[in-house]
């Protein structure tokens, strides 16, 4: 009983207090506006007033719709371009040294035999030498101021026996003879062919007898052929 009296008085409380509202709603409008009508009747002892209240309402201002903020755009990171490298010159290959020309195998040379020695080892010691026939011979002679050259009744140059042995360097060359070394002179007769093979021994006397020239064939450092040169 008493939960239902205290929900009545509550809201009797309510009521009360929006009347109170509405009526001071209601004055507030009044104030603010004019009657638009009145109209007063007099007929003998009764006046009838009427008047029109206009109650105005009060539309609430909108709030101002707020512009969205405009993000700015992000200002583009410039993109470097990397410097390129300069390109480097190109090494030159440097010109390779040319070897110097292997000693030949086997060589044939012309020199004067001038000693033998005989012994465990055979050795000979050679002058080499180069040789001139025909118009190179007293070409040769002529740049050597070789004596050898003469002159004819037409005032010609010619050499005797129409060969010149040229011998501008001395320097001896010592070479082994292999022990099955072949060497021919020419024979005590005489004649244009070495055909006769001699010992190392009477190699070494007919030497020492007089320098012999001779062709010599060396087969890597060591003699291996020996032959009287025949001059006329």
């Amino acid at each position: 009983m008493i939960r239902i009296l205290f929900k009545s008085h509550k809201r009797l409380v309510c009521q009360v207090l929006l009347i109170i509202m509405i009526a001071t709603l209601t004055s507030l409008t009044a104030a603010c506006v004019k009657p638009t009508t009145t109209t007063a009747t007099t007929a003998t002892t009764t006046v009838s007033t009427t008047t029109n209240t206009t109650i105005a309402t009060i539309t609430p201002t909108p709030e101002p719709t707020i512009e969205p903020t405009t993000t700015p755009s992000p200002t583009p990171t410039p993109t470097l371009t990397p410097t390129p490298s300069p390109t480097p010159e190109p090494t030159p290959t440097p010109e390779p040294t040319p070897s110097p020309a292997p000693t030949p195998v086997t060589e044939t040379r012309l020199g004067f035999v001038v000693s033998v020695t005989v012994g465990a080892t055979t050795q000979i010691d050679i002058d080499y030498v180069a040789m001139y026939t025909g118009e190179e011979a007293i070409e040769k002679a002529l740049e050597d101021g070789s004596d050898v050259v003469e002159t004819d009744e037409h005032g010609d140059h010619y050499i005797p026996n129409d060969y010149y042995i040229r011998n501008n360097n001395p320097m001896l060359r010592t070479f082994p003879l292999a022990d099955d070394c072949e060497v021919y002179l020419i024979p005590p007769l005489g004649g244009p062919d070495a055909d006769l093979m001699v010992s190392f021994e009477e190699l070494r006397d007919a030497v020492l007898d007089r320098h012999r020239l001779m062709t010599v064939e060396v087969y890597q450092g060591t003699v291996v052929l020996l032959e009287e040169f025949y001059l006329p």
